[in-house]
């Protein structure tokens, strides 16, 4: 009986024993790795945890016309960019010989990128949902990232161009109203916070969480699209005419002050801004100095008026010229005869 107790405490020892050394093996390799390794795994740690973040662009306000016509609006758009160093053979193989066709870029120079980059490498800022489409069809599942961004439209193209401006490449206003009104145009932009460990930027379904964006305040004009169309039709057609380098026009509501329309030419059409020249960026209204001439007339003659040293039905003779000390002033024409102040203000004289 004594054989069997003493048995099984010899068992129960050894048991404890070697729960005992298992014990102390965990909490040495433990301790190891919480002292001289801490730093490490508490790197590892930290991108495990900590979320990356996508920006997400706020969609650009509209600028419209007296009337909410639009001239200016954002449509959707997507930015294209590659990691070849993620890709495999085939997939540099078939991003090679597809999407040259697909984004418009220099196959040689695509060929170049996919063979000599490391890291991520912008491709296209503006890619149609059609576009994005044939691209997401090549099934390439690494090394690609589409992000949603907008591209800037401007409808009616030339129309306007000169006192609208243009946006840069980043959607800033780079002149004009975009430029002027920036602050209030651009958007807020979004953010999309999403682990470190996915392998993509943005994974549908599994960022953590999302901030939306918020489109920009809508500017509208006192411009009215039609009279802006006259005008600035009329004004092309008289420069030919006249086979003049350039012209200005400005209609106004004299009650009000409002500016209609505010022509100018050379013009130019902001979605192809790349390829104009900068003397049709001008605003000729407002960027250029003139003598004030006939506008300060009516302004003169109200002045005489009320000081009763010219009466509305005084005569007047223009000889073409007229001399003030050691200089001669010239007139446009020589008119002659004229009767009444009205006549002199219809033929714009300067004498």
């Amino acid at each position: 009986m004594e054989d069997k107790s003493e048995k099984f405490v010899v068992r129960l020892i050894s048991l404890m024993l070697v729960f005992f050394i298992i014990f102390v093996a965990i909490f040495l390799r433990l301790s190891y790795l919480q002292i001289f390794h801490r730093n490490y795994y508490m790197a590892q740690f930290k991108i495990m945890a900590s979320p990356s973040i996508v920006s997400v662009k706020g969609e650009r306000g509209d600028i419209v016309d007296r009337n909410g016509t639009a001239i200016a609006v954002s449509k959707p758009s997507y930015e294209l960019d590659i990691n070849p160093s993620l890709m495999n053979a085939n997939e540099k193989s078939l991003i090679i010989s597809k999407l040259p066709s697909i984004v418009k870029i220099d196959k040689s120079h695509l060929e170049k990128i996919v063979k000599t980059y490391k890291g991520f490498v912008r491709i296209s800022t503006s890619l149609s949902e059609e576009q994005k489409e044939e691209i997401e069809n090549l099934k390439i599942k690494n090394g690609i990232a589409i992000t949603p961004t907008e591209e800037r439209i401007y409808p009616f193209h030339s129309l306007l161009s000169n006192v609208m401006g243009f946006v840069g490449s980043d959607d800033e206003g780079l002149a004009g109203i975009e430029f002027m009104y920036n602050p209030f145009l651009k958007g807020v932009s979004g953010k999309i916070y999403w682990p470190k460990v996915s392998p993509k930027p943005i994974i549908p379904n599994v960022s953590m969480f999302e901030i939306k964006p918020r489109k920009g305040d809508t500017v509208q004009l006192t411009i009215d699209k039609n009279i802006q169309y006259m005008v600035e039709k009329y004004l092309k057609e008289a420069i030919i005419k006249n086979k003049a380098k350039s012209g200005t026009v400005i209609v106004m509501n004299p009650h009000t002050g409002e500016v209609l329309a505010m022509a100018s030419y050379p013009d130019f059409d902001p979605n192809k801004i790349t390829s104009v020249s900068s003397n049709n960026l001008m605003n000729r209204a407002i960027q250029l100095n003139y003598e004030p001439g006939s506008v300060l007339k009516p302004v003169i003659a109200a002045a005489a008026l009320q000081q009763g040293t010219l009466h509305t039905d005084d005569s007047f003779y223009c000889g073409g010229s007229f001399r003030v000390k050691d200089r001669v002033l010239h007139c446009w024409r020589k008119h002659g005869e004229e009767h009444g102040l009205d006549t002199i203000m219809r033929n714009s004289c300067d004498i």
